[in-house]
């Protein structure tokens, strides 16, 4: 008990934005937003138009309800539907162990993250055995565009 008092003794919040700052922390400061733009930047960069959007949502139930249809069929479809919970989702785990385990992570590990995520979500879907994880990496401007299709998918 004595050393969550310690760390939480160690940390300060602010109402006006979702920032933590640590003290033993060599830079102090993380914000969310920063890295929530940024993380969209780079996985939009095949539909780069939709980025508008992250950047006019005034909230996260704004965003989701506003989000584009996907282009096209098969895995693209079902990763562009899943998307923005899987950015979501990863900016969330990613904060918690910036902030509970000081735990810094690059941008390039955060879009891999997203990607990852993705991947496992439509683990259920039987089209996906016409895939394989590289897909994800190699083939991502397909991907989101709707033009990546392998036979056997459905």
């Amino acid at each position: 008990m004595d050393t969550l008092l310690n760390l939480l003794n160690g940390v300060s919040w602010e109402e006006a934005e979702d920032k933590c700052e640590w003290i033993g922390a060599t830079n102090k400061c993380f914000s969310v937003r920063a890295f929530y733009d940024l993380l969209w930047f780079e996985v939009l960069k095949p539909r780069s138009g939709c980025y508008t959007l992250i950047l006019t949502s005034d909230s996260v139930e704004e965003l989701l309800i506003a989000w584009p249809k996907a282009i096209g069929l098969h895995l693209g479809k079902r990763v562009w539907e899943l998307l923005p919970y899987a950015v979501i989702w990863t900016l969330w785990r990613i904060r918690n162990d910036r902030i509970f385990k000081e735990k810094m992570v690059s941008m390039e590990r955060m879009v891999v993250e997203v990607k990852t995520t993705l991947w496992y979500w439509v683990g259920n879907w039987p089209g996906r055995r016409s895939y394989c994880f590289q897909d994800m990496f190699l083939c991502w401007f397909e991907l989101l565009n709707g033009l990546l299709v392998k036979s056997g998918s459905n």
